[in-house]
């Protein structure tokens, strides 16, 4: 599998992690975006199959900055997955199986639950 993943986090270890799991594990190319003012353009440029979030950043919490990149017309078709650290596997299940949109994930995940997420928030099969 492969695609073309954006990650958005203010944390470098993070994205550095995250940035060579998804392209170890699954293929993908990943671009790094380690603040959220530069996340639109980024997406614009890059394209991506994927915009993973962090949802709360020092400039932008993920939240507002989804809300901007549904509102452009070059973002808007792009699927976007929401990384937080303040909310539990078990939160994260039930905020997903109610149909919210962005889909979430925890950053205190297994490394499977991330994965399957990436994929689904791809349209591949887990």
């Amino acid at each position: 599998m492969s695609g073309k993943v954006l990650v958005v986090d203010d944390d470098e270890r993070i994205t550095d992690t995250l940035s060579l799991v998804l392209e170890k594990r699954l293929g993908c190319e990943m671009l790094v975006v380690n603040n959220a003012t530069d996340a639109v353009d980024a997406a614009c440029s890059f394209k991506p199959d994927l915009i993973i979030l962090d949802m709360f950043m020092p400039d932008l919490d993920g939240g507002t900055l989804s809300r901007d990149l549904k509102l452009n017309s070059m973002t808007s078709h792009v699927p976007v997955l929401l990384f937080t650290s303040v909310a539990s596997s078990d939160d994260v299940a039930i905020y997903n199986r109610d149909g919210h949109q962005p889909a979430m994930v925890s950053k205190a995940a297994p490394l499977g639950e991330f994965l399957t997420a990436v994929r689904l928030s791809l349209g591949v099969c887990a």
